[in-house]
């Protein structure tokens, strides 16, 4: 071909490239035009007209580690700026701008008073992991329909059913931390525990036993294989997406994982009784999160005048995806939260101590017993207020997410010493639940770890300010799942802590020479990447903890906090 025949192709190029080229520093200049413009008055750090915030960034890349979780530098931003309440950062062109609330007063303004949308960034990260109308994502009628189908399964009343199942897994979790302490070898606690809280999930949700504690199942395998190839820094990388590698990885991990989910959904459903009453008695026998849901569908079904009499499309596909946004959301907040508290006990001896002697009046003095006590009573677990201080203290400390939400025309957010309005349109609005935790107008002491801060009677002095804790958000888009995190940790803590004692292992050079896997057998090379490894004189630590938060799907410890675990006698 000549270049006089190449010529329309190579005009037809230089147009196209050219309208980007006029799109792209249009938009550069309205935002940079936005940050700069003196009638809005938006509060922010000190901003760039070229480069916007990434000077900022850099900055403070020279006082937290780069991989850290992003709600980590955003929660950092506003104390080192002298920032009120909330603030705005110039993020274009690597992501949206944000709008950052480190406030509870003003995070109630868009998540309770008006529940803002959930951000279009949203559903693209989970989309890959669970699918269109995931419950995290979606929006509107859809999510109020499915949520409101799936509700009944996380009800309190029907998780303390589903107590007996959770203390059989929990079994399995102790059985797991026993090898390694008989061991004595070095592994990564987050692996161990988020094979446990599958499990769980998967009992709780299908009815299905994964078996994650005792073999490398193909769907987790899927899974967490998925989660890796998600962006888990604050590394600008135009070529993430254009990876062919991650496409096919991608593509190949959700094909195994809905296809093995709608197995055992065919299978799970082949017995079920479509003609059966959905308000009837026996109805209600049935235990698992879908099984209730589909009760909740068929109603909905009988009500709008439809008789289903075998599973549909529409259901089917909307119980996979919520099934795999559950393993994803559960598995993250329960796994992370029992790392945290294990080394958050294990760096304050007094309130070990504290949370053992509980456990000793409240369940006995034996730990082995303390099982089949649960089993038998599963409403003793409320009797254990210590217990759940730690979790919630640990969750203040650590939370696993925050929720990110759409700005729009006409919402504006009201900063209540003032009275002034602020726009949120075009903006992410990141109520960031790490910043709210550790704000110290908000929290006293809020550095320190002290569970006594969420007793039924908390000295006076340690009380927060109104809706300052948020670990699962509030308002109407909280977490479906949070009393099931809430009772999964009270009795995985319950029937490990008189029995294990944990020692991180960061400080140990030669640790990822020695590391196992779940099996006891070495770790093959590459197989966790959780963080970056350590540069020679760069940041490895955040507030003195190396143990910090990294982006791996959620907020996860870095390096899946490597651990050794000791065998105690508490009497």
């Amino acid at each position: 071909m000549t270049v006089l025949q190449l010529q329309p192709f190579i005009l037809a190029f230089a147009m196209i490239l050219g309208a980007w080229l006029v799109k792209f520093i249009k938009e550069g200049y309205q935002w940079r035009k936005k940050f700069q413009d003196t009638s809005l008055d938006l509060p922010c750090p000190p901003h760039h007209w070229i480069l916007g915030h990434l000077p900022v960034m850099v900055k403070l890349f020279q006082k937290i580690p780069r991989d850290a979780h992003p709600h980590i530098y955003g929660a950092v931003i506003g104390p080192e700026y002298k920032l009120p309440k909330f603030y705005y950062m110039d993020n274009w062109p690597y992501g949206p701008s944000n709008l950052v609330i480190i406030d509870p007063e003003i995070a109630q303004q868009v998540t309770v008073l008006t529940s803002y949308d959930k951000h279009p960034e949203l559903m693209r990260f989970t989309k890959p992991l669970a699918g269109d109308n995931n419950l995290v994502s979606v929006n509107g009628e859809t999510w109020k329909k499915w949520r409101r189908i799936f509700n009944p399964g996380f009800a309190i009343g029907h998780l303390m059913g589903l107590v007996p199942e959770i203390v059989e897994d929990t079994e399995a979790f102790v059985k797991a931390l026993g090898k390694f302490a008989d061991s004595g070898a070095v592994f990564r606690l987050e692996d161990t525990a988020t094979r446990f809280t599958i499990d769980v999930i998967g009992r709780v949700t299908m009815d299905v036993q994964f078996h994650a504690q005792e073999t490398d199942h193909p769907l987790i395998k899927a899974f967490r294989s998925q989660v890796r190839w998600l962006p888990r820094d604050l590394t600008p990388n135009p070529f993430y997406s254009l990876n062919p590698i991650r496409r096919f990885m991608m593509r190949r991990n959700i094909k195994i994982m809905r296809g093995f989910l709608d197995a055992e959904l065919e299978k799970r459903l082949a017995t079920f009784d479509f003609t059966l009453d959905p308000n009837s008695p026996e109805s209600r026998k049935k235990k698992s999160v879908i099984d209730l849901a589909l009760q909740e569908y068929l109603k909905e079904a009988r009500s709008e005048g439809r008789v289903i009499t075998k599973l549909d499309k529409e259901f089917k596909e909307n119980a996979i995806t919520q099934a795999l946004i559950f393993i994803f959301a559960g598995h993250d907040t329960t796994s992370s939260t029992l790392c945290y508290i294990y080394h958050l006990l294990s760096k304050h001896p007094e309130a070990l101590a504290k949370i053992r002697a509980e456990h000793n009046k409240v369940l006995g003095p034996d730990p082995s017993a303390a099982a089949d006590i649960i089993r038998n009573d599963p409403h003793i677990i409320s009797r254990l207020h210590y217990t759940l201080a730690v979790i919630k203290e640990t969750l203040r400390m650590w939370p696993a997410a925050s929720t990110v939400r759409s700005g729009a025309p006409g919402k504006n957010i009201t900063d209540p010493e003032t009275g002034k309005t602020y726009p949120t349109d075009g903006f992410l609005v990141w109520p960031i639940v790490f910043g709210i935790h550790r704000n110290a107008k908000i929290w006293p002491r809020p550095a320190e770890f002290i569970p006594e801060r969420f007793m039924p009677d908390p000295p006076e002095e340690l009380v927060p300010l109104p809706n300052a804790w948020r670990a699962f958000e509030k308002g109407p888009r909280n977490c479906i799942g949070q009393e099931l995190a809430l009772i999964e940790s009270r009795i995985a803590v319950a029937l490990t802590i008189r029995t294990f004692q944990f020692e991180v292992q960061y400080d140990d050079e030669s640790w990822r020479d020695k590391v196992v896997e779940f099996d006891g057998k070495p770790e093959v090379p590459g197989t966790f990447e959780e963080g970056l490894k350590p540069e020679q004189g760069k940041i490895d630590n955040f507030m003195g903890d190396k143990a910090y938060q990294v982006l791996l799907g959620t907020a996860k410890p870095k390096e899946g906090m490597p651990v050794v675990v000791r065998r105690v006698k508490v009497y």
